[in-house]
């Protein structure tokens, strides 16, 4: 593992493997686009998250400088618990070596757009940003929406609730980084790799 770098304490979307408001994980980035970091040029576009996956839909997202690594997922609108979920995996079929952030910042994130517009689907939380890398390791994450947003009060303290989403598409997208090369705090490359759905909302 790399050295840390100093932590600091930000406020941040949350990015959950459950439903909220309930039960939300620890978060990465949410507000990630899908750029790639470092050398390692521009990551995935999200794709559009029309594969054909049965009732579900299918996405997929690599980096030709990243061989062997591939994201994908499908996306299941109405599971059974009313919520739209997306299983996402990622893994390395080939023979480099990789590695990831392993301390209070996470290889995953999650964002949601509606109309091009940033979209709070998930409770602001406070976390650190100690950063350090390990090794990258397959993996498999379950995202779930139950179609809310978060609602800031009035005071500005941020505290608020969740509201009903209005109707529309909304932008779901998932985000995993990778870093390879380096042995110290510069990388010589990185990606985001990037799968994205279209959840609707009536």
């Amino acid at each position: 593992m790399t050295a840390l770098v100093a932590a600091a304490v930000v406020f941040a979307g949350c990015n959950a493997g459950v439903d909220a408001p309930d039960d939300v994980d620890d978060v990465t980035d949410p507000t990630d686009d899908g750029a790639g970091g470092g050398d390692g040029g521009a990551g995935g576009d999200g794709g559009d998250g029309t594969g054909d996956g049965g009732d579900q839909a299918y996405d997929q997202d690599s980096d030709p400088e990243f061989p062997g690594l591939v994201l994908d997922g499908t996306m299941d609108p109405q599971a059974d618990n009313g919520s739209a979920v997306i299983t996402a995996s990622v893994r390395n079929n080939g023979n480099e070596q990789y590695r990831i952030t392993n301390i209070c910042v996470e290889p995953w994130s999650e964002n949601m757009t509606m109309a091009g517009e940033p979209v709070q689907h998930r409770e602001p939380m406070v976390h650190c940003m100690a950063f350090g890398l390990g090794t990258f390791e397959n993996d498999t994450r379950i995202f779930a929406w139950n179609r809310t947003v978060w609602e800031e009060d009035a005071t500005g303290l941020g505290t608020g609730h969740y509201v009903a989403a209005a109707p529309g598409d909304y932008i779901w997208q998932v985000h995993y980084r990778v870093y390879k090369g380096g042995t110290g705090p510069e990388f010589d490359q990185a990606t985001t790799l990037s799968i994205g759905f279209t959840v609707t909302v009536d």
